[in-house]
């Protein structure tokens, strides 16, 4: 497999990982919502879920960099 390959393969295994947590922990958020649920923990899944987004975003731009030549 090539040096590129390898990279993208990576990268969509990391992005992969990140959405794995926002849909994860939005479903976690919409249960505790749907429970009368404790508000702090609410707001730690969802605090997750914008971490994910802006770590999503992190390895998206370091993928456009990486190819810019």
């Amino acid at each position: 497999m090539s040096d590129i390959q390898n990279e993208l393969n990576t990268v969509v295994h990391t992005i992969r990982n990140q959405l794995n947590q926002v849909s994860m922990h939005t479903e976690v958020a919409k249960m505790l919502i749907d429970q009368d649920g404790n508000v702090e923990k609410i707001q730690q899944s969802l605090n997750i879920v914008l971490e994910a987004c802006v770590q999503c975003d992190m390895t998206l731009n370091s993928l456009k960099n990486s190819s810019q030549p």
